[in-house]
């Protein structure tokens, strides 16, 4: 019950602003909620708790499209790397990032991941490392 006025409000800017968001970080979307008197709940705004609406609070259609289509091409090149490869360092590593992505993904439904910047940092480093891990199964294909 207590996230039904955070999607009010999250829906409310996304309605408003659908193309070009409220703006990066948490802070723009609160003051945006806050000077339209979107949201109205004892508790005061501090995100989304969606990952996915979070992300299209703060930069529209464009960033949540190209968020969510690199975060599965990527868990897709991963997943491939380490189906198509023999055993090997490069496969175990992309094998754990894209599970490492899915697990991101599905716990993005029902919290913003990014709300602590330790946690981002560790979630584009894991990124990284399928891009890493893809990598390195491909030399080892060659």
């Amino acid at each position: 019950a207590s996230r039904i006025p955070l999607y009010q409000a999250a829906l409310e800017v996304i309605q408003s602003r659908p193309i070009r968001g409220a703006g990066l970080g948490t802070a723009a979307p609160q003051a945006y909620i806050a000077d339209w008197n979107l949201y109205h709940a004892d508790f005061p705004y501090v995100h989304s708790h969606n990952f996915y609406l979070e992300v299209w609070i703060q930069m529209g259609i464009l960033g949540v499209v190209g968020f969510v289509g690199s975060m599965l091409w990527n868990i897709k090149n991963a997943a491939r790397a380490a189906r198509h490869t023999g055993p090997s360092v490069g496969r175990t590593v992309a094998a754990a990032a894209a599970a490492a992505m899915c697990g991101a993904m599905v716990c993005g439904i029902a919290d913003f991941l990014w709300n602590y910047p330790r946690v981002m940092c560790i979630f584009w480093f894991t990124f990284a490392m399928a891009i890493a891990g893809v990598k390195v199964c491909t030399q080892e294909a060659n």
